[in-house]
């Protein structure tokens, strides 16, 4: 016994999910620490909500995969508090943490 399925179904039965060519993980980006710190990484949500990442002592550089987009911050709570903001894009691969002049 052979059932056959109506050409119509094959086209509305879900297939292998498509992705975009800017996924998640598909940028690397180089933080390096020259400040005198040890600084605290954070990804920032769209409605600003803060989820840690890492710690990058100082003098340390590291390579984080990300997406074009995703804000991230780094806090120091050190002897000169403060924070720093990056935004990943494709041009802009590197985020030199630097002391405050």
């Amino acid at each position: 016994m052979t059932y056959s399925v109506p050409l119509l179904a094959l086209t509305l039965l879900p297939g292998p999910p498509s992705f975009s060519p800017r996924e998640k993980g598909d940028l690397k980006v180089t933080v390096a620490n020259v400040r005198g710190d040890v600084a605290v990484l954070f990804t920032m949500s769209p409605a600003g909500k803060l989820k840690y990442i890492r710690k990058v002592p100082h003098g340390e550089a590291i390579d984080l995969e990300t997406s074009e987009g995703v804000r991230w911050v780094a806090v120091f709570a050190g002897d000169s508090p403060g924070s720093e903001e990056f935004t990943a894009t494709a041009a802009d691969k590197k985020w030199i943490l630097r002391a405050p002049e």
